[in-house]
């Protein structure tokens, strides 16, 4: 959004909550996939066009906000990205070992020690889940099975990601949607799916329909 707007001319700063700039490029998407020096040579172009970049500083609120405003700046634009994971409500979700795929890759990114087991399932179709599935292959080097509501021609993953991640060992299981995650002990010990029949109805609007038997 910086980029754009300082191409039209508009003097632009951008506030930053984090430590360094990039947002969820650089705390969540990993390595393999974006290079931290290509990262930086795109930030580089736009702070040589003079964007401001301030890093460290939170805009909590509509308050502060505000606040922007009355210090001098015409418009503030919020553009903070997608920064949690949509969690899903079912049973077991609470379960010690049970992980959200944009925490998850923030904490492998970061370095944080993520204890996976040798047992690894990971619930998705998309590009973070295979993120997720090629990071926790390199986390825990254990076995890695990702299932999905999609067939494999409906996966919104890049077609390109998903040989990747087979091609790394990656066991890609399509029609299944998650039921309940097992645990006893305060442990997970699994995982109940039921086959999806449908994802989507005739308007193509996302309304998966399941086999009840």
């Amino acid at each position: 959004a910086a980029f754009f707007l300082r191409l039209r001319g508009h003097r632009v700063t951008v506030f930053e909550a984090g430590a360094s700039a990039g947002g969820m490029p650089v705390l969540s998407v990993p390595d393999y996939r974006l290079p931290p020096a290509v990262l930086e040579k795109d930030l580089g172009v736009i702070r040589k066009l003079g964007v401001e970049i301030r890093t460290g500083i939170r805009v909590p609120d509509g308050a502060a906000m505000t606040a922007l405003r009355r210090d001098g700046y015409d418009a503030v634009l919020v553009a903070v990205g997608l920064a949690e994971s949509k969690k899903l409500p079912i049973v077991g979700a609470d379960l010690p070992g049970v992980f959200w795929g944009l925490e998850f890759l923030r904490a492998a990114k970061a370095g944080q020690r993520v204890d996976l087991g040798r047992e690894i399932v990971v619930v998705g179709g998309g590009n973070v889940a295979i993120d997720v599935a090629m990071t926790a292959r390199r986390v825990a080097n254990g076995a890695v099975r990702l299932f999905c509501l999609e067939s494999r021609a409906e996966m919104p993953s890049h077609a390109q990601e998903i040989q990747k991640a087979e091609a790394e060992g990656i066991e890609i299981n399509t029609g299944w949607g998650p039921v309940a995650i097992q645990g006893s002990a305060g442990k997970t010990s699994g995982v109940e799916f039921r086959r999806c029949t449908a994802v989507f109805d005739v308007q193509h609007k996302f309304a998966p329909v399941f086999d009840e038997q």
